[in-house]
């Protein structure tokens, strides 16, 4: 447990805090917007603010579909937006998710190897920051052997038209970013660039609500819930999220109860953050003069 963490809830809930923390979390929509552009060839990019709300528009349906059902309304999104195949925005899609996964990941092991190493446990710290290292080679070997591997599958699903067909939507993806290395890292720095702006955006909420709690353990508790969303749920992503949360929480000595509390609070807040950002999308045409 670290030493200089808040124990328990400090101090009347400060408004500034909490508007400069929903700030943060919807400008990591422009982040991700940017992800999506440097992932797809330039002629299938999207511009200005629509690429922005479409960005937030499955950030918002992930968080509340239940089942994990928003993967399937951002594979729609993409196919509508994008004008392209459903196995072609299968592989945007997948590649999205694994970019964006691995930036998760990377934070939160950033974010242990950091508590760690604060805390004197040396040994593991270090191993943690070499889990981080691993992780970035991997991540930038994988256009190249995993359009090899995907490709040797699709090999196999002849008799399988559709499954065929999405491997090699996203060989095909994997081939492109193959081809355009600078685009790929600009997408994972994109990506850590939206981590940042919700780590930091969540901190702030929760300084702004009274729980004082050290950048790190954000980190880490942002991490554990992305990872508890990953079990499917019938309330979308609520109640596994804030587990999570609480979980990772307590490396601050907040007890588990006020951790589910800051969860609630921290997730409420995201998916408040991506549902204004995606109001062009989904307000009628009527209202926005654009389409649903």
């Amino acid at each position: 447990m670290l030493p200089a963490a808040a124990r328990t809830r400090t101090g009347r809930p400060s408004t500034p805090e909490i508007v400069a923390g929903l700030a943060l979390l919807a400008s990591g929509f422009v982040a991700r917007a940017y992800r999506l552009n440097f992932l797809v060839p330039a002629k299938e990019r999207l511009t200005g603010a629509r690429g922005v709300a479409i960005a937030a528009t499955a950030a918002f349906f992930a968080h509340i579909v239940p089942f994990r059902g928003g993967e399937a309304v951002s594979w729609a999104l993409f196919r509508k937006e994008l004008d392209t195949s459903w196995s072609r925005s299968a592989g945007i899609l997948l590649l999205v998710k694994t970019v964006d996964t691995a930036a998760t990941w990377l934070a939160g092991l950033a974010g242990a190897a950091a508590l760690l190493l604060e805390s004197h446990i040396a040994v593991l710290g270090w191993v943690t920051a070499l889990w981080v290292c691993a992780g970035i080679v991997i991540l930038a070997v994988l256009p190249r052997t995993g359009s090899a591997l995907i490709g040797r599958l699709a090999g196999r699903l002849s008799e399988r038209r559709q499954l065929r067909r999405i491997a090699l939507g996203v060989r095909d993806g994997l081939e492109a970013v193959k081809e355009r290395p600078r685009d790929y890292f600009a997408a994972f720095l994109f990506s850590l660039a939206y981590q940042a702006s919700v780590i930091a955006g969540v901190y702030w909420i929760l300084a702004g609500l009274g729980w004082k709690t050290p950048l790190a353990v954000v980190s880490v508790a942002m991490f554990l819930s992305a990872t508890s969303a990953l079990l499917p749920s019938p309330a979308g992503t609520f109640g596994s999220t804030e587990a999570g949360f609480a979980a990772g929480l307590t490396l601050a000595g907040i007890p588990l109860a006020e951790g589910v509390l800051a969860g609630t609070a921290a997730h409420v807040a995201v998916v408040l953050a991506a549902g204004l950002c995606a109001l062009p999308i989904l307000l009628p045409r009527t209202i926005t003069g654009n389409a649903a």
